[in-house]
């Protein structure tokens, strides 16, 4: 009875073990995928508000007719900040 309980525990360890990496798994997966899901909307929302803005634009013609082009890589230069950033108290 004793040899049977300690099988059965042993099994049931393993079970949780698989669970446990089955988990991390999906885990995993859902959040890629809810990543994914809130660049789709950042750029759903983009295009909503650049639509609402051209339309409402004097220059909606103009602009729809114009062209965008967007690369990747490019860093935007950063400004040089003036001294360390503290400010000279009177």
């Amino acid at each position: 009875m004793n040899e049977s309980l300690r099988k059965n525990q042993a099994d049931w360890q393993n079970k949780v073990k698989r669970s446990d990496v089955e988990i991390g798994v999906i885990k995993e997966v859902k959040d890629r995928e809810v990543g994914e899901l809130k660049e789709q909307v950042r750029d759903l929302m983009f295009y909503l508000e650049s639509q609402a803005t051209v339309g409402a634009s004097p220059l909606k013609e103009e602009i729809q007719e114009g062209s965008i082009v967007v690369t990747e890589g490019l860093e935007t230069p950063k400004k040089a900040g003036k001294g360390s950033g503290k400010k000279k108290r009177n």
